[in-house]
């Protein structure tokens, strides 16, 4: 799967994929908005994923 990504290209040649990101508002606008808890809440989560696997 994956929106409009190359998540999907890359399953296609069984590659297992994760398409993962934190939410934005006005996203494709020119100025999109993120929460800066968010963001930092996401690097840690990312990161500890990242270090189990």
């Amino acid at each position: 799967g994956g929106g409009g990504t190359i998540a999907y290209i890359l399953a296609e040649y069984n590659m297992q994929v994760i398409d993962c990101g934190i939410a934005l508002q006005n996203m494709h606008a020119p100025w999109e908005v993120a929460s800066k808890a968010d963001i930092y809440e996401a690097v840690k989560g990312y990161t500890a994923f990242l270090n189990e696997i």
